[in-house]
């Protein structure tokens, strides 16, 4: 595991800085992919890295190395995004227990979609929430790292 994310994650990224690339933009790609990995809409966040790349113009394999990486916690994460959603809207909170949801998923995508839309919406509200921290939080941690690097290469 270790050594697919030194392929997949480190290796672009050194290989990005050995271009050329500046440590301040990969930050941004980096805490930018990192956030929206997490975006609890599942299927989705691979589109959205490639659409917010270009549109920022900011660096599409940074984006995508850390989406990747996030794609395990963002399964975790669905979870906690609803609670947090549900406290905002201060809402009763919704059974998840993975056979009541398996079996609303067994009736169909649509259903299922139809049944936890209220859910997704508020698994989005918590992710909104939380994001702008998160992507305070990861350039903060990527941007000295990368300078460093940046640095000690030139």
């Amino acid at each position: 595991m270790r050594e697919q994310i030194r392929q997949r994650v480190g290796e672009p990224i050194m290989a990005l800085l050995r271009m050329g690339a500046s440590p301040r933009r990969i930050a941004i790609s980096i805490a930018v992919g990192t956030i929206i990995g997490i975006l609890p809409l599942l299927g989705t966040t691979t589109a959205l890295c490639f659409v917010i790349a270009l549109s920022l113009r900011l660096n599409l394999v940074a984006m995508q190395s850390f989406n990747w990486l996030v794609a395990g916690p963002q399964l975790i994460l669905i979870v906690p995004f609803i609670r947090l959603g549900e406290k905002f809207y201060r809402v009763p909170p919704l059974s998840v227990h993975p056979d009541e949801v398996r079996e609303i998923f067994a009736t169909g995508l649509l259903e299922a979609v139809h049944r936890l839309g209220i859910s997704i919406g508020h698994a989005v509200t918590g992710w909104l929430l939380v994001a702008p921290l998160l992507f305070l939080f990861c350039y903060a941690l990527s941007y000295p790292i990368l300078l460093n690097i940046a640095r000690k290469r030139a």
